[in-house]
């Protein structure tokens, strides 16, 4: 199994479901299913191969969503870049990387064409933006419009032969030195922590989950996975800067799920109504991307109520989900980060490694087919917290 049969299956079972919520508008998997093909048509076209890094610099969008499966569709590397960006964050994540080619729009063209000239190996670069003169001063580079693509394009589904142990994606995110350092996520990873997540939220095709953390981000990405999966949707909405407008989403699409960091729900809690909010079809809140204090846990239980909340803990480097706290230990357990999702081995080492009885301090090692393959380019780094096939947090 690899993270683009989501699509395709779901595609197959239910073509014209409502798939991807974004901008007042939806779109069906039979839709996304399409305009995908004929990016990773293209993609293969001007010899983009297995294993090769195509960069995506989107916000959330449809056109992130197809532009994700397309690279995947191909057996290439997605290599989701963040969105708040420098010229020298995307020099070296482009060098870094050795990105053959780049997927984005006009937003990003201040950073990126500049970010470009120093960038060697990047030959290819679609943008939706009808202005590409900025792309050919660079002169290396071949440019198109991805609406050219998507009205011209292939929409046969592109016959490549992967396996689940290809590498998907490459995540940049930060280190001890300042440097982002790439994690290297398979398929297999991917889709066995999918799998953990799906088991526990016990998701459907029923689902509809509010997506306000990005997708560059593993959480924010795992959102789109799992629900794909399933067959479920996903409801995109970029004004979080604007709280208010999130919950109107929330209650209009009648959404079934939803996701955030500490931060994210700190700003619900202190600059929004959603005290007189009702959520009738709310079933699950999650939090992780780090610690969230137990009085806040308390807050946020009771504002979603009865929606149960689940708090969780995990890492990039775990595709990106380790364990969860059940709700119904909520009130036994607050500030906890509870129990292995299913497929994951966790207990506590010493300083050599050696695992300690219960109820002793130590480090947090986990095992399972989530566990990055490791941080690109940085053997050193990887050798530091890969170890007997264990991941050291």
């Amino acid at each position: 199994m690899q993270i683009n049969h989501f699509l395709e299956n779901a595609a197959e079972k239910y073509p014209d479901k409502q798939a991807v919520w974004y901008k007042n508008k939806w779109m069906t998997y039979a839709e996304i299913e399409t305009l995908s093909n004929k990016l990773a048509n293209y993609l293969k076209e001007v010899r983009i191969s297995r294993g090769d890094r195509v960069a995506i610099l989107y916000e959330n969008s449809f056109d992130y969503v197809i532009a994700y499966v397309a690279v995947l569709k191909i057996g290439a590397v997605d290599v989701s870049l963040n969105t708040e960006t420098t010229v020298e964050t995307l020099i070296h994540a482009l060098n870094d990387s050795g990105a053959k080619a780049v997927i984005t729009n006009k937003r990003y063209a201040k950073y990126l064409v500049p970010a470009l000239r120093k960038a060697p190996e990047l030959k290819e670069v679609i943008a939706d933006q009808q202005e590409l003169s900025d792309y050919q001063d660079i002169g290396r580079c071949n440019q198109i419009n991805l609406r050219e693509i998507y009205n011209n394009g292939k929409a046969d589904r592109p016959d490549v032969k992967c396996i689940d142990l290809d590498l998907a994606s490459i995540v940049y995110t930060s280190s001890s030195t300042g440097v982002p350092r790439g994690v290297m996520l398979t398929h297999l990873n991917m889709v066995s922590n999918a799998k953990s997540i799906i088991k526990y939220l016990e998701l459907t095709e029923e689902d509809r989950v509010m997506a306000v953390l990005p997708f560059f981000y593993i959480y924010g990405k795992s959102l789109l996975t799992t629900h794909f999966s399933v067959g479920g949707s996903v409801v995109i909405d970029n004004r979080f800067i604007y709280p208010q407008a999130i919950l109107e989403t929330m209650k209009q699409q009648k959404v079934t799920g939803f996701a955030g960091v500490p931060s994210t729900f700190l700003i619900l809690l202190n600059r929004s109504a959603i005290r007189d909010f009702e959520f009738e079809s709310l079933r699950y809140v999650t939090q992780a991307g780090g610690s969230m204090a137990p009085s806040v846990q308390k807050k946020v239980a009771k504002v979603f109520a009865p929606a149960k909340l689940f708090i969780m803990y995990g890492a990039t480097e775990a595709g990106p989900r380790l364990s969860y706290l059940d709700p119904d230990m909520l009130h036994l357990k607050w500030g906890s980060i509870g129990k292995a999702v299913s497929n994951v081995e966790l207990f506590i080492a010493d300083k050599s490694g050696n695992r300690l009885p219960p109820n002793c301090a130590g480090e947090i090692v986990a095992r399972g087919s989530n566990i990055m393959a490791g941080y690109w380019n940085d053997p050193i780094e990887t050798s530091r917290v890969l170890k007997n096939g264990c991941y050291y947090t």
